[in-house]
């Protein structure tokens, strides 16, 4: 498994009002300081892995592991309490999804329970909430890139690196293995974000092919002349970095930023790699992060 993140951000939405609101729903959500009027907001729901609605009967698979622990005298204590953690997780994060408002249901079967449908339920509520456009992002595997952009609680582009050929923006994602690149509209891309001037660049970034003409010197310190000039993209992260750029999203908030990166240590390490760039040490661009208050008296009883 190659790369693989997920994150959302708000155009026009400050950082306290965004942890704000969410301390007040009590979501555990991570979220980036405001730079340029962009802001990202990473939850835990944004890791639910797979179709979540294959895990209808996570509680009497539960109870079906419970009961061959008993009786092949496992000491099964440890193992329940990882199994119940682990089949309960998803359908906790369902449970906040859906109460995100009552267009969620609604999206979750139209995206068939998955990654991206969950993604596209916060980017409507948030878009909707704040009279904003919001922008989620899934990258994985490496080669593989997808956006959802919502303004004002509906849609207005859907683009993808992996389409199969019959797919259409706001339909589910079947299959990982589909090598289309399919949806993204340039001109109401660049005018969510007023960015108009940059409708031939966003294009173009859109449409290059990935992994032909891969250049050696690509990485994080790239000028974003360098790779709007590439005739390939060599990975998903490196289309994502050039967008990111064109939009003037700060890139170290998002390429590959995550609620699991920031939980599991692994972003620290990336603004290890952007300092000489951004001119904050590792420690310091984390204490821009904030918590949703929530979570963090949750983690003080």
């Amino acid at each position: 498994m190659g790369t693989r993140y997920v994150n959302l951000t708000l155009y026009g939405v400050t950082q306290d009002e965004l942890i704000n609101y969410l301390a007040d729903r009590g979501y555990n959500s991570y979220v980036s300081p405001t730079e340029n009027n962009f802001t990202t907001i990473y939850d835990s729901s944004f890791e639910t892995s797979g179709n979540i609605n294959n895990n209808a009967n996570t509680e009497s698979m539960y109870q079906a592991y419970a009961r061959m622990f008993q009786l092949h005298n496992m000491d099964s204590d440890q193992n329940l309490q990882l199994l119940k953690y682990a089949v309960t997780q998803p359908h906790n994060e369902l449970a906040k999804v859906k109460s995100l408002d009552n267009q969620a249901n609604k999206f979750l079967r139209q995206y068939s329970g998955t990654k991206e449908g969950i993604l596209v339920c916060w980017a409507s509520h948030l878009s909707q909430k704040f009279s904003c456009s919001a922008l989620a992002v899934y990258v994985r595997d490496d080669s593989q890139f997808w956006y959802h952009l919502s303004r004002n609680g509906k849609m207005i582009d859907e683009y993808t690196t992996y389409a199969g050929e019959n797919w259409q923006p706001g339909k589910a994602i079947f299959s990982e293995l589909g090598t289309k690149i399919k949806g993204g509209d340039a001109k109401k891309f660049c005018v969510a974000f007023n960015q108009e001037n940059k409708i031939d660049e966003v294009e173009s970034i859109l449409r290059k092919p990935q992994g032909f003409g891969i250049n050696d010197e690509i990485s994080i310190e790239s000028k974003y002349g360098d790779l709007l000039n590439l005739n390939a993209f060599p990975d998903a992260v490196t289309r994502h970095h050039t967008l990111t750029l064109a939009l003037g999203i700060t890139p170290w908030w998002v390429l590959h930023m995550s609620y699991i990166a920031i939980t599991q240590g692994e972003a620290k390490d990336y603004f290890d790699d952007y300092e000489k760039i951004y001119g904050l040490s590792s420690d310091q661009a984390m204490a821009l992060l904030k918590q949703a208050k929530a979570n963090i008296l949750d983690e003080q009883c």
